[in-house]
């Protein structure tokens, strides 16, 4: 191993601890971690002499340009549709309409008496829905403003909700997600993409989520009630949707962006 690959691996894991010192000491988290990607650009060009083989004649206004550059594809491909879905939920919960959902269809799910139940078919869904909605966070969005607020009028706790759902959208599968495109590119055969998807993704995918679901079931179950955390709530206290006055399409306008 020559002396720039040593230096490399030095690096890389100086900059792994900074980031998680400044997670540990709660500082801003992208702060950190713009921090240190800024200094891994500065060491790459130092090293290099240049950032991505590209130059603008100056090895310090690389730097800049660069950065320049991830922001414009960024801000054209996610970051303005992650506006627009974050703008709509806060909408959403300014006009109560979250909250006429999860009381809507909160209380006819909460006869069925298995709120974990309704968690583990809430986290299919989800990993489901990666088909349609490839960003993590654009999906992390929208399942905030529509399933969120159900899975905690069934008594479950905001930890574990969240976690399920943040757990949900960490499966990766579908004919147009990019993970998918690279390993069928890594495949020596000509198959079809979408042979590919339906023949191994799909069943591997499956048996996957099957064990880590039911597995995050139980622990979830278990760690909630050893807590004491698990909220029982009683539906006699809880208000009704009509006393929000609000029209009953509300409910379904948090949906708006899945249908779409």
């Amino acid at each position: 191993m020559d002396t720039i690959s040593i230096l490399n691996i030095i690096v890389s894991l100086a900059m792994l601890v900074f980031v998680f010192w400044a997670i540990f000491k709660k500082l801003n988290a992208v702060f950190a971690f713009f921090t240190a990607s800024l200094c891994g650009i500065i060491y790459y060009t130092v090293i290099n002499g240049s950032i991505m083989g590209s130059s603008t004649g100056s090895a310090i206004l690389d730097i800049f340009d660069y950065i320049r550059q991830i922001w414009v594809v960024q801000m054209q491909d996610q970051i303005l549709i992650l506006m627009s879905v974050m703008g709509y939920v806060a909408y959403m919960n300014h006009i109560k309409a979250t909250t006429l959902l999860g009381l809507s269809l909160g209380k006819p799910l909460k006869k069925l008496n298995k709120p974990f139940l309704v968690l583990f078919m809430t986290m299919a869904f989800t990993a489901f829905l990666k088909w349609a909605i490839q960003s993590n966070v654009g999906q992390a969005a929208l399942i905030i403003a529509t399933l969120y607020p159900i899975i905690l009028s069934l008594g479950i706790t905001k930890e574990t909700a969240a976690s399920a759902l943040v757990f949900a959208t960490c499966i990766i599968w579908g004919p147009g997600n990019g993970l998918t495109v690279m390993l069928w590119g890594m495949a020596p055969s000509d198959m079809p993409i979408a042979d590919y998807f339906a023949k191994y993704e799909i069943i591997n995918t499956l048996c996957c989520m099957a064990v880590s679901f039911t597995v995050f079931y139980f622990t979830s179950k278990h760690y909630d009630k050893k807590d004491g955390a698990l909220v029982e709530t009683k539906w006699d206290d809880v208000q009704d949707p009509k006393e929000l006055g609000l029209p009953g399409f509300y409910a379904f306008l948090p949906f708006l962006p899945v249908v779409l």
